[in-house]
């Protein structure tokens, strides 16, 4: 074997290091960008569960919240309606913030359908409707354009109460 047999042997041997080096890269890349977008996903989600968990354990906020829901700003004293504001303003925040994760592609693409179901169930609502009205203003243009483009058209029931305008389900 001379010297030159043994240089190419070693600058394949070398070239397969590299190739085998650069696959292994692209696997973690491939799991840390996994990892860090379910972990995006997660800490939004913990926080939205804890923004329903607190409403929910606030007899006089929930109260608040459904009738602003239902009957708009109108059914609601000069109190209530800034606490309102202050709960929608709130979660919307909340799903801004989802909307700007999965724009920059930093939430996981199964999360899309239900931030999207989650919009919907509060649009489908006279109050957000309001709400949208005096505080679209507040929002990035881009999350304003989404909020718009979706169709709060909807027949299920969001809360417990009818979609707007329709009817309070009997008390049993």
């Amino acid at each position: 074997m001379n010297w030159e047999m043994i240089g190419a042997l070693a600058e394949a041997v070398g070239a397969a290091a590299v190739v085998v080096s650069l696959v292994y890269l692209g696997r973690q890349l491939h799991a840390g960008t996994s990892q860090a977008k379910a972990s995006s996903y997660s800490t939004v989600m913990g926080r939205s569960t804890r923004w329903m968990a607190d409403l929910g354990r606030d007899r006089e906020s929930a109260d608040i919240y459904l009738r602003g829901l239902k009957g708009g700003l109108g059914a609601l004293d000069e109190t209530e309606r800034v606490q309102f504001i202050l709960l929608v303003l709130g979660l919307m925040r909340l799903i801004e913030e989802s909307f700007l994760h999965r724009h920059h592609g930093s939430f996981p693409e199964w999360a899309d359908e239900a931030i999207d179901e989650s919009v919907v169930d509060v649009m489908a609502t006279r109050g957000f409707q309001d709400f949208w009205e005096l505080r679209k203003h507040q929002f990035s243009q881009a999350f304003q354009a989404y909020v718009d483009t979706v169709d709060p058209a909807t027949d299920r029931q969001v809360h417990g109460q009818d979609s707007p305008g329709g009817p309070t389900p009997a008390a049993s």
